[in-house]
C-alpha cells in the first residue's frame, strides 16, 4: 500500500515548535508560581509558603541528575533543621510549626539562586505584583482604604497610603521592589536590559519603592543607588533637602513621630515578659518555639491585638533562643565577610543591611520575601569575581 512520506524538514519544524511551546508553558507556569509565592494576602491560605515548597520540589525534579548543594548550604540547612527541632522538643506542648518554615525558605533560596533565568522569571513575577499593588493603592485613593494599603494618619500624613500590595506589610512589599531592582541591575551588568526594562519596569519599581513610604525600604534603595547610580542619589538628596526646608513641620512629624518610636518599644513588651522575664535557662537556650506570645501575656501589654513579634532579632530569640539567634548572626557575618574579602562592597553593604539591620524594624523571616532577596544575594556572591570591579560573564545555563 502506498502512503504519504513526511518531509523531514516539516518534522524538524514540528519538533522545534513543540519544544518551544513546552518551554514557554513552563515559563508561564513558573511566573504564575513565583507570583503566588509573593502573594501571602491574596487568599486566606499560605500561598507563599506552598509556592516556595512547590518550586523546590519542581527544581529537584527538573534537575535530579545534577542537583547538588555546596557544603555551606548543606551545613546551614542541617543547622536550621536541628535548631528548629531543639526548639520544638524543648517546647513540645506549645511550639508552632511555623518555626520550621525557614528550613523550606533556605532550601527555596538555595534552589532559586542556582540559575539566573529563574531569577529573571521572578523578576517579571515581581513586576506583575508591583503593578497589582499600585493599582490597589490607586483604588484606595478613590474608594477609600482597602486591606492592601495602610493609612498614615498616625505619622501625621493621613492623605497618603502606604502600599502593601498582596503582602502583609509595606516593608515586605518594599523588599519585593528592592529584589526587582537588584535583578534589574544584574540584567544591566549582563547587558540584557531592554527598552521595556529602562522605560517601563524600572520606573514601576521606583514608584513601588516610594509608595511604600517605608524608611527601611528607602534606606535600602539609597544604598543600592550609592553603588549603582550616584547622580540619581545626589538628585534625591537635593530634593529631600528642598522638601525638608519647605515642609519641615510635616517631615519632622513623619520621621521622628513619637507615636511610632514609642509603639516599637511597646511592641516589645510581650517579648520581654515572655522571654527575658521567664528566668528560664531552657527558654534562653532554645526559645519558646513560636514567634507569637501567649494570650495571657497579651492582657498585660499595650498592643493586646498583636501577638506576633515584629522585631526580627527579638523574634529569633523568642522562637529559637540564643542557640538559633547566634547561629543566624554568625552565618550572616560569614556571608558579609566573604563578600567583603572579595571586594564586593556593594553586596556586603546591602546584605549586611538587609540581614542584620533591617530586622530591627520589621522581621520577614516567616514570609517568602526574605528568602527571595536572600536567593539574589547568594547568586550575586556566586557570580562575582574578585579580580574585576564588575560581574563575571554571565554563566551559560541549560534552559528548562
Amino acid at each position: 500500500m502506498g502512503g504519504y512520506e513526511v518531509d523531514p524538514q516539516i518534522m524538524l519544524y514540528d519538533t522545534k515548535l513543540s519544544n518551544y511551546l513546552q518551554r514557554k508553558l513552563k515559563y508561564f507556569f513558573l511566573i504564575v508560581l513565583f507570583f503566588l509565592t509573593t502573594a501571602n494576602q491574596l487568599i486566606p491560605f499560605p500561598l507563599e509558603k506552598m509556592g516556595a515548597l512547590v518550586f523546590s520540589v519542581f527544581y529537584v525534579f527538573m534537575h535530579e541528575q545534577s542537583f547538588t548543594l555546596n557544603r555551606y548550604q548543606w551545613t546551614l540547612l542541617g543547622l536550621s533543621i536541628g535548631i528548629a527541632l531543639f526548639s520544638a522538643v524543648a517546647n513540645i506542648s506549645s511550639f508552632s510549626f511555623m518555626i520550621f518554615f525557614p528550613v523550606i525558605g533556605f532550601f527555596f533560596a538555595f534552589n532559586l539562586s542556582k540559575k539566573f533565568y529563574y531569577l529573571e522569571l521572578f523578576y517579571f513575577a515581581i513586576v506583575l505584583h508591583i503593578i497589582v499593588g499600585l493599582l490597589l493603592a490607586a483604588d484606595s485613593y478613590v474608594h477609600g482604604i482597602n486591606p492592601h494599603v495602610a493609612g498614615m494618619g498616625g505619622k501625621g500624613i493621613p492623605f497618603l497610603h502606604s502600599t502593601y500590595g498582596l503582602t502583609s506589610t509595606s516593608q515586605s512589599f518594599g523588599t519585593l521592589c528592592i529584589s526587582g531592582l537588584l535583578i534589574y541591575y544584574l540584567r544591566k551588568d549582563y547587558k540584557e536590559v531592554t527598552i521595556l526594562d529602562n522605560f517601563i519596569i524600572y520606573p514601576l519599581i521606583t514608584i513601588g519603592i516610594f509608595n511604600t513610604f517605608n524608611r527601611a525600604t528607602f534606606l535600602a534603595y539609597f544604598i543600592i543607588l550609592f553603588f549603582k547610580n550616584r547622580k540619581l542619589l545626589l538628585f534625591y538628596l537635593l530634593c529631600i533637602l528642598i522638601l525638608t526646608i519647605v515642609f519641615w513641620d510635616i517631615i519632622l512629624l513623619s520621621l521622628f513621630n513619637t507615636n511610632t518610636i514609642s509603639s516599637r518599644s511597646e511592641l516589645l513588651e510581650g517579648f520581654n515578659i515572655s522571654f527575658w522575664q521567664s528566668h528560664s535557662l531552657k527558654v534562653y537556650l532554645f526559645g519558646r518555639g513560636t514567634n507569637e506570645v501567649t494570650a495571657n501575656i497579651l492582657f498585660d501589654v499595650t498592643w493586646s491585638s498583636r501577638k506576633d513579634i515584629e522585631n526580627g532579632h527579638a523574634m529569633l530569640l523568642h522562637s529559637y533562643g540564643f542557640l538559633g539567634y547566634l547561629s543566624y548572626i554568625f552565618s550572616c557575618l560569614i556571608f558579609v565577610w566573604t563578600a567583603f574579602l572579595r571586594k564586593y562592597f556593594y553586596l556586603a553593604s546591602i546584605a549586611f543591611y538587609y540581614l542584620v539591620v533591617a530586622p530591627y524594624i520589621t522581621q520577614e523571616f516567616v514570609t517568602s520575601t526574605f528568602y527571595i532577596i536572600l536567593a539574589i544575594f547568594i547568586y550575586m556572591l556566586h557570580c562575582y569575581t574578585n579580580d574585576q570591579s564588575r560581574y563575571s560573564i554571565k554563566p551559560q545555563e541549560q534552559v528548562i
